[in-house]
Parts: structure tokens; sequence; C-alpha cells
């Protein structure tokens, strides 16, 4: 007796482009060096047909990070950046646009004829709500992005 809605998809002629680019600078080299990369990554797809953009694309991110090595000890902050996601179809939300912090430290030591690596990360520092724009629209506000998460482990090669 109950009723189920039925969605009949069909592909549309469409155009699809992108850009990535990824870079890296040593900023500092000595007895400690210090790195600084940044990520950039852009998607932008049409239906042809209807002029509208398609659903689901992801919006202009970019991430910066500083990374420190000396010795057996590294570090890494990265900001990552969503712009908002406005280009959407008529049947879909905008998303909001958001920036997350991520920390990471880890030393590298020998555990016997074993290298093993001792880790922690820190992801979503500021504890930021943040939505994937490629997440269907009914399921986007029920399925954020993680709030912040500490990881610490020890990983051993053998």
């Amino acid at each position: 007796g109950d009723s189920f809605p039925v969605f009949a998809f069909q592909g549309v002629r469409a155009h699809l482009y992108g850009l990535e680019a990824e870079a890296t600078w040593r900023a500092w080299a000595g007895s400690s060096n210090i790195d600084i990369d940044a990520k950039l990554d852009l998607v932008r797809a049409s239906n042809l047909d209807s002029g509208e953009a398609l659903p689901r694309q992801p919006p202009l991110r970019a991430t910066v990070g500083l990374n420190w090595h000396q010795g057996a000890w590294m570090a890494r902050a990265e900001v990552q950046r969503a712009s908002a996601q406005t280009r959407v179809p008529s049947s879909d939300e905008a998303t909001a646009g958001w920036t997350l912090v991520n920390l990471s430290a880890s030393y590298a030591l020998s555990l016997g004829a074993q290298e093993a690596l001792l880790f922690a990360k820190v992801q979503n520092a500021g504890n930021a709500l943040a939505y994937s724009a490629a997440t269907t629209g009914t399921l986007r506000k029920l399925s954020p992005l993680p709030g912040r998460g500490l990881t610490l482990g020890l990983r051993v090669a053998f």
C-alpha cells in the first residue's frame, strides 16, 4: 500500500572541463628543511541542452601546506579552502564555502630491525561545519564532512 518515489536518470549531452595544479617550493634548506606546497583544482560541467550546470560538481578548492623536517622529526600544517558552490542546476541547492585546518607531526624511529613512525594528526582543528557539494541534496545536510578529529598511532614496517 505504500508508494515509493521512482527516479529515472538519463544521460545528457554535456561539456566538462577542469584544471588541477600542484607545486612545492623549498623555502629553507639547512639542518632543517621547510617546504611550502599548494594544490588547486576546479571542475566545470554544463548540460549542453539546458545550459544549466550539472549537479554535484565540486567548487574551486585550494590547499596550502607548510612542511618542516629535521632529522627524524616532521611536522605539517595545512589549510584547505573550498569556495561556495553557487553554480548549480535548478534541482540542486548551493553549498556554502568552507575552510579546514589540519595539523600533523611524526617521529621516525627503529624498533629493533623494523622501521617505525610515531605520529599524531589533528583533522579539522577548528571544528568547521562543512558539506561536500558532491553529496546528493537529500543527504547533504545529514552527512557533513568530519568534525575535529585526533589520530595517534604507531606504524611499523616489517
